[in-house]
């Protein structure tokens, strides 16, 4: 209502359960949820700071929420009890995950990781490092007679927002389609 005021908002825009899609498997009945640990401190913006960020007069700072020492997380939770089955935390801010009919949850994140966890348990069965930020959701089709696995890496308005709270991560800027085929 006035210039200079600061409000402490949790989550972020680009926190809690934002624009990233889940995924729900059948065989396990779970929903599987990228969630980010993120908060922030929202400052009006007055007459001699202009238009703000955001383009909505006001001024975001984003830090961790309380008690928070990862900025990603992938949630997996029961449809039919609400309860959370398994929880795998990471540093980098966790993007778009598909689950397979095989029983993998793929997984990508701002620091170019992409990752195969065990939907049933949450371990991490496989993870490359693709250089750029995991910014498309992961697709799985088949063709052919093989299953694939397909994501495109970049930046993303989410990711860099993502990236504000680990600035110790580095990526390429470049736009890449990287498909890989399951055994």
């Amino acid at each position: 209502t006035r210039p200079d005021q600061s409000l402490e908002v949790c989550p972020s825009n680009s926190g809690g359960k934002d624009w990233m899609p889940g995924s729900y498997s059948p065989k396990t009945g779970l929903m599987y949820m990228p969630l980010e640990n993120t908060c922030f401190k929202v400052t009006s913006a007055g007459p001699k700071t202009g238009i703000g960020r955001l383009g909505m007069r006001i001024n975001p700072a984003r830090h961790l929420a309380p008690g928070a020492t990862d900025v990603g997380t992938v949630w997996a939770i029961s449809a039919s009890t609400g309860k959370t089955a398994w929880i795998h935390s990471q540093r980098a801010g966790t993007m778009g995950l598909v689950a397979t009919g095989g029983g993998l949850v793929f997984d990508g994140d701002i620091a170019g990781v992409f990752k195969a966890l065990d939907a049933k348990t949450g371990k991490v069965l496989w993870q490359t490092n693709l250089s750029g930020m995991v910014s498309g959701i992961p697709i799985s089709y088949a063709a052919g007679g093989r299953q694939y696995v397909a994501v495109a890496t970049g930046p993303s308005t989410d990711g860099m927002q993502l990236a504000e709270l680990t600035k110790e991560i580095h990526t390429s800027p470049k736009r890449v389609l990287h498909v890989f085929a399951l055994e």
